[in-house]
């Protein structure tokens, strides 16, 4: 019998899921909007649930200040 894990993913990555979505942007593009140069790491974010680096976090803060640290 196969079990499949439940992925908990952070409520930063939640969040910014929801944010992207409400941007109309893909993953990609939002990434190249926000400087960031391997939209890998915005991917692991997004699709594994890991909560996103200090280092992207300002990189998108940045370019949406509408987001902060606490959003």
């Amino acid at each position: 019998m196969k079990h499949k894990m439940s992925i908990t993913k952070s409520p930063q990555s939640q969040r910014l899921k929801v944010f992207i979505d409400s941007t109309g942007m893909s993953i990609t593009e939002f990434g190249k909007q926000c400087q960031i140069p391997s939209s890998s790491s915005l991917h692991n974010v997004i699709a594994l649930g890991k909560p996103p680096s200090t280092k992207l976090l300002d990189k998108i803060i940045l370019r949406f200040p509408q987001l902060n640290y606490d959003w």
